[in-house]
């Protein structure tokens, strides 16, 4: 079996990746209706990588930029990366803003920018790797059926609607007292 048979057509399949050159063949010819992103935090390291002693802050630059709601504000920090270096736009422009800019992205996106998920289950998935495709879903869904369950049962037992985080942000500096 293979995935392409397990996942049905969705007009709106967004793939993101870290534009290595035959995961984007692969991704256009098995699903040649999904549109292709590319993973801001790979591009990140690639663009401070290539562009190192450009000036300060390009990292946070490109982050702002990706992040961007509006293509006014997008501009904005593009020209700031502009300022330290020409050419970094020629070099984002071939890779196509579409591909990475949330405002560029268009809805099916999701607000999906990363391929953090993807890695983070590369890296549970080691040892399943040489299953078989059905079995290696369904490794993957008990792993990811455990998670939802615990993370449920946490939520059950909060007294608040803040995050763990906030909430102990706000009962640290005396905000909070049972929300």
């Amino acid at each position: 079996m293979k995935l392409c048979d397990t996942i049905t057509y969705r007009h709106d399949l967004y793939i993101v990746s870290d534009r290595h050159k035959g995961l984007i063949k692969a991704a256009s010819e098995v699903f040649p209706h999904a549109i292709h992103g590319f993973c801001v935090e790979h591009l990140r390291r690639n663009l401070i990588h290539k562009f190192r002693g450009s000036g300060d802050g390009l990292g946070w630059k490109f982050k702002a930029a990706y992040m961007a709601a509006t293509i006014p504000e997008y501009e904005e920090y593009l020209a700031m990366l502009d300022s330290d270096n020409v050419k970094i736009r020629p070099w984002l422009d071939k890779i196509g803003s579409h591909r990475w800019a949330r405002c560029m992205a268009g809805p099916q996106r999701f607000g999906v920018l990363t391929s953090n998920c993807a890695e983070s289950l590369n890296k549970v998935n080691v040892t399943a790797r040489e299953y078989s495709i059905s079995k290696l879903i369904d490794f993957i869904r008990q792993h990811m059926q455990k998670w939802f369950t615990e993370r449920s049962e946490k939520a059950s037992k909060k007294t608040t609607i803040l995050s763990s985080k906030c909430e102990k942000h706000l009962v640290a500096v005396h905000l909070v007292k049972n929300i």
